[in-house]
């Protein structure tokens, strides 16, 4: 349709073909209506009703084809989560193989060259501090610490 008239609108209203024309003619009607043409002069009353009709049909049409959008968005969502754990769920089969083999090592296996870098195998170099007494091996402490009491009484 190219430029309805007054009367294509009031047939599509009586017949409730309104609904079913497409949105390029429903906003061509409502361009009709806000010009307040002369033919809808004695039903002025009726033109915002209309126009409210002519809004909810655009607007119904509208959010449709949103939730169309978000419906496919959500598969694309569920498709990529289940996609995440068939990726995930071998990882962690894997790895947990691997926990219990290295639990069931013999202990005569030598530990792996990474564990042995932590273990130090020379003392650190250093002086020791000036107030610090170095025991022989043969000195009893406690007899010391007991001699050490009696003497300061």
């Amino acid at each position: 349709m190219d430029n309805p008239t007054p009367q294509d609108l009031r047939t599509a209203l009586k017949d409730g073909t309104i609904y079913s024309v497409d949105s390029e003619t429903l906003k061509q009607y409502l361009v009709l209506l806000s010009q307040g043409s002369g033919a809808w002069s004695s039903e002025n009353i009726y033109n915002p009703l209309v126009g409210n009709i002519i809004n909810h049909i655009l607007m119904q049409r509208h959010i449709d084809r949103l939730n169309k959008q978000n419906s496919i968005t959500q598969s694309l969502v569920i498709v990529l989560t289940i996609a995440a754990l068939l990726v995930a769920i071998p990882q962690i089969w894997f790895a947990y193989k691997a926990d219990k083999r290295a639990e069931t090592v013999p202990e005569t296996q030598s530990m792996p060259q990474s564990e042995n870098k932590l273990q130090m195998s020379t003392p650190i170099p250093g002086s020791l501090p000036a107030n610090h007494q170095v025991e022989s091996p043969g000195v009893d402490v406690k007899a010391k610490k007991k001699s050490e009491k009696v003497s300061l009484q």
